[in-house]
């Protein structure tokens, strides 16, 4: 990720099977690209790096830089399992109703292509 180039490059994916977490490439040949960031989105992940700085400078235990940006306490890599999981709790919570956690790539693709310059 590169946040002052405001792009990020999808480069590989992990997924759960098996009960074990699988890291490699994505589906297709198409879905290696580099991901153009909004200011908003460039400023979230900012504080959040920022903030993941601070829990490592302060952590008890041992961090581990996996370079993944979404991490447990210690650095290590979040399950997607967990995501997964997560989301549908926070889903079911909202009284909203029901969406995948798939589902929401293909609304943000959406909502960046509306919002492109022609």
């Amino acid at each position: 990720m590169d946040l002052q180039g405001a792009e990020l490059t999808v480069a590989q994916q992990r997924v759960h099977a098996d009960g074990q977490v699988v890291v490699g490439p994505p589906k297709s040949a198409a879905s290696c690209r580099e991901v153009a960031l909004d200011t908003e989105t460039v400023r979230v992940l900012t504080r959040h790096r920022e903030h993941q700085e601070k829990r490592n400078a302060t952590a008890d235990t041992r961090w581990q830089d996996s370079g993944y940006v979404f991490t447990t306490a210690d650095g290590e890599p979040l399950r997607p399992d967990y995501l997964t999981g997560r989301f549908r709790r926070l889903v079911a919570a909202s009284a909203l109703p029901p969406i995948r956690l798939h589902d929401l790539r293909h609304g943000a693709a959406t909502l960046a292509l509306a919002d492109a310059p022609t």
